[in-house]
C-alpha cells in the first residue's frame, strides 16, 4: 500500500544514491553517492561535510525541477502517492515543493 506523503530528507537523497536503480533513473544521484562515501568527523573534514550538503541540495533541486513523468516515475519508485521536497534556493530562499 502506497504511503500518503513522503518526504525527501537528506537520508533519503543519500539512500536513493545507494540503490542502483534509483542512480539509473537519475543519474545526478551519482555525485551524492560520491560523496557520501567521504568519513566525517574532523575539523579537516568539514569542509568535505559542507561540500557534501551542497551536494545533496542541489540533488534536491534537480529532483525538485523533474519533468512531470519523472516525478511520476519518482513516485512509483518510492511508493507515494505524494512526495514532499524541501530545499534552498541559492538565493537561501527554503522552498517547500509538493506534487
Amino acid at each position: 500500500m502506497p504511503v500518503t506523503l513522503k518526504v525527501i530528507e537528506d537520508s533519503t537523497i543519500i539512500s536513493m544514491a545507494n540503490n542502483a536503480i534509483f542512480v539509473k533513473e537519475f543519474p545526478f544521484l551519482e555525485r551524492v553517492k560520491k560523496a557520501s562515501r567521504r568519513k566525517s568527523g574532523c575539523s579537516r573534514c568539514q569542509v568535505s561535510d559542507q561540500h557534501k550538503a551542497d551536494i545533496i541540495q542541489k540533488a534536491k533541486q534537480g529532483l525538485a525541477g523533474l519533468a512531470s513523468s519523472r516525478k511520476a516515475r519518482l513516485k512509483t519508485l518510492l511508493d507515494a502517492k505524494k512526495v514532499r521536497v524541501i530545499y534552498r534556493t541559492p538565493t537561501g530562499k527554503v522552498i517547500k515543493l509538493t506534487f
